[in-house]
C-alpha cells in the first residue's frame, strides 16, 4: 500500500471516529487542505460506489433474493402435495406455518429493500426534471405542489 492509500485510510478511520478535519490535520501532521482533498475523494468514491450499486448490483440482488423465496414457496407447496404428508396433520400444519413465514419474508423483502435511494439515483440520471405529482386538494396539496 502506497503513502496516499495509507493516508486515505487513516483519514477515513479518524473521520469515522468523530475527528474534525482540523484535528485530523494535527494528528497526521498534514495540512488542512490535504485533509479536505482526501475527504472529498473519500466522499466521491462513496457516492460512486452507491451509484454503481444502485445502477448495476441492486437489481440483481433483489431479483435473486425474491427468486430464492419463490423457489422455497414452490418446494414447500410440493411437499404439501406429497401423499405421505396428506395423512399427517401435524406435518401439514408445520409446512403451512413455514409457507406463511416465507410469504411474510417475501413481502418484507419487497417493502424493506433500499429502493428509495436507488430510485433516486435513476431519477436524477434519467429524469433530471422533477415530475409533477397529483395534488390532493382535500389535504391542502399534500404532494407539495399547489
Amino acid at each position: 500500500m502506497n503513502g496516499k492509500e495509507q493516508r486515505r485510510l487513516q483519514v477515513q478511520e479518524l473521520l469515522l471516529s468523530g475527528f474534525t478535519q482540523e484535528r485530523i490535520s494535527v494528528k497526521l501532521n498534514i495540512s488542512i487542505s490535504t485533509v479536505a482533498r482526501t475527504v472529498k475523494k473519500i466522499r466521491e468514491g462513496s457516492a460512486q460506489w452507491l451509484t454503481n450499486l444502485a445502477e448495476k448490483d441492486i437489481a440483481h440482488i433483489v431479483r435473486e433474493t425474491l427468486e430464492g423465496l419463490k423457489l422455497d414457496l414452490m418446494k414447500l407447496n410440493d411437499m404439501l402435495e406429497d401423499p405421505s404428508v396428506k395423512n399427517n396433520i401435524k406435518l401439514q400444519l408445520q409446512i403451512r406455518k413455514e409457507i406463511t413465514a416465507v410469504r411474510s419474508e417475501y413481502l418484507k423483502q419487497l417493502t424493506n429493500m433500499p429502493m428509495a435511494w436507488s430510485l433516486d439515483v435513476f431519477t436524477k440520471k434519467y429524469a433530471p426534471e422533477s415530475m409533477p405529482q397529483p395534488t390532493m386538494k382535500g389535504l391542502g396539496g399534500i404532494s407539495g405542489l399547489k
